[in-house]
């Protein structure tokens, strides 16, 4: 069964330990040092501070986008696939009503999800268009080519034979 699980103990380990060390934080150069609990577009508390806003261009299953908004920034996801969209809102959905024991990671958990902003299932560049502006873009080109033998992941196959994305290259030619 393929779903995503953002309370799942293995990655409530751990986003329990070093968020600093992870790879994909350490790409941003640094974490953000202020931000409010929820995201702007989920909500209107308080205006967000730009710093902290990162649009997450090829959400896929959000792993990426947790760490991240772990770490404290303002995710805006946006996945164009269907099916991997709704596999995504339902993860993000269980894990706000499953993030509600009072053991730290539980709290980052739902923390964490109430700074991340799914889109509707759509192309990256007719959404980025509507969005407020985000310090930085990701892209994760969740299949890229491969050269090596080694069997990829059993996750990565699965959401590989279910979608047809466009190459992320195609993204990164057309946004200005």
């Amino acid at each position: 069964m393929l779903c995503v699980d953002f309370c799942e103990p293995a990655l409530q380990h751990r986003i329990s330990k070093a968020l600093s060390a992870e790879a994909v934080v350490k790409a941003m150069g640094q974490r953000p040092l202020n931000t409010t609990t929820a995201h702007p577009l989920n909500s209107c508390e308080s205006p967000m501070v730009p710093a902290a806003h990162l649009i997450d261009a090829t959400a896929g299953l959000g792993l990426d986008a947790f760490i991240l908004a772990c770490a404290g920034w303002h995710v805006t996801l946006i996945e164009q696939s269907p099916l991997i969209h709704a596999l995504l809102a339902d993860g993000m959905k269980r894990g706000m009503q499953s993030a509600g024991s009072d053991c730290s990671a539980a709290r980052l958990t739902k923390e964490a999800l109430g700074r991340m902003h799914l889109c509707s299932a759509s192309n990256s560049l007719d959404v980025m268009l509507t969005l407020p502006e985000a310090q930085v873009i990701y892209l994760d080109p969740m299949f890229p080519d491969r050269d090596k033998s080694a069997r990829v992941k059993k996750i990565a196959t699965c959401c590989n034979n279910c979608t047809e994305r466009k190459p992320w290259e195609t993204i990164c030619c057309h946004w200005h």
